[in-house]
């Protein structure tokens, strides 16, 4: 269960590393097109300031009451120009959102990792006190079978003793009062 959970960890770990060089990878990717987009952006903030100032001629010419030959063009422009910087916004933003993904899936992993880290300690707590109760309980155990054994041993040195001791009154001729002594000649009738 344990080398599981370490295996399960060790995937997270890589899982989470990945996401994090994903991130940093999509970061720099974020950051190469916010530049990019940063220039085309100043880019066509001098082409709109540039226009802009042939704009206020043609403006003043319109005063006066004149159409500018290439009107219809020029209002083409602003057009394109608006459409286009509004694709940049949306680029940017979700660009953004993909960053803010990447960001949280990693933080995801990384809860997940920190949170299989905390059960395996806490199995690896139980499985310890497990081990610590049946060491006890297997040590007692123990205690009370060489308690045993030494007791068992006393009684079969006491029992052989008091065997001895009954062979050795069995073999003694015994003169109780009232009985007669036994010898050789009685035994014959």
């Amino acid at each position: 269960m344990i080398t599981s959970l370490e295996q399960e960890v060790q995937d997270l770990t890589s899982e989470r590393d990945e996401a994090i060089r994903s991130k940093n990878e999509a970061e720099q990717d974020y950051l190469t097109q916010i530049a990019n987009q940063d220039r085309a952006l100043k880019d066509k903030v001098k082409e709109f300031q540039a226009s802009n100032g042939e704009l206020l001629k043609r403006i003043e010419e319109l005063s006066k009451g004149e159409l500018p030959e290439d009107y219809e063009d020029l209002i083409t422009e602003r057009d394109e120009a608006i459409r286009e910087k509004k694709t940049a916004e949306q680029d940017l933003l979700a660009t953004n959102n993909r960053l803010k993904n990447k960001n949280q899936e990693a933080e995801n992993k990384s809860q997940e990792i920190e949170r299989l880290k905390k059960e395996k300690s806490q199995v690896e707590i139980a499985l310890n006190k497990t081990i610590t109760e049946l060491r006890t309980k297997y040590s007692k155990q123990g205690k009370l079978l060489d308690e045993e054994q030494l007791e068992n041993k006393k009684l079969e040195a006491k029992i052989e003793q008091l065997e001895t001791k009954i062979s050795e009154l069995e073999k003694k001729p015994q003169n109780l009062p009232g009985s007669f002594p036994e010898n050789e000649e009685n035994k014959d009738d």
